[in-house]
């Protein structure tokens, strides 16, 4: 008898479990969106509204508590909490899954996991004006580097060097 035994065992020991875990958890918050069997994702969909809900507070305590649990990383965690502060639900449902065919190899249900609304992460970052970081968005920051780099002084090239180079040569004899 299952008498309240939460979770399943996909066949690995605890710590095998945990990095699989980890590794689909930084995989989903990394790339916002992933590809796997129906049976992970049920696992992993609680897991990562529970963190996501955890994240909205943004005390010291729950930030080190994501880190530990994403097993020191900071990409992954830092992460969690700028979509925490970006996403306007509270509670469940701000994971959504869509049924897949099933894969071919083994006929396993398989599921793509995405955010029900889109994120956008990257909105403000910083750019390097002269000696100032300014915050502004993705899309300002590609318009600087282009404007930036058609300012950029291009390298001469060698035939006109060498014009100006025979041309002094001339006008000093």
């Amino acid at each position: 008898m299952r008498k309240n035994v939460f979770g399943k065992k996909f066949s690995r020991d605890t710590t095998s479990r945990r990095a699989m875990y980890r590794a689909l958890l930084r995989s989903f918050i990394l790339n916002h969106k992933l590809v796997t069997t129906h049976a992970k994702a049920k696992v992993l969909i609680p897991m990562v509204e529970n963190l996501l809900n955890q994240g909205k507070q943004d005390s010291l305590a729950v930030r080190r508590h994501i880190y530990a649990f994403t097993g020191n990383d900071r990409m992954v965690s830092d992460e969690i909490v700028k979509i925490s502060k970006n996403t306007k639900g509270s509670g469940r449902s701000m994971i959504k899954h869509v049924n897949l065919s099933a894969r071919k190899g083994d006929n396993a249900p398989m599921v793509r996991i995405e955010f029900v609304e889109k994120i956008d992460i990257g909105k403000i970052i910083s750019a390097d004006i002269g000696e100032k970081k300014i915050a502004v968005s993705k899309k300002k920051k590609r318009e600087i580097e282009k404007k930036t780099e058609s300012v950029k002084k291009k390298p001469t090239p060698l035939s006109v060097i060498r014009k100006f180079s025979l041309k002094n040569r001339t006008d000093n004899k």
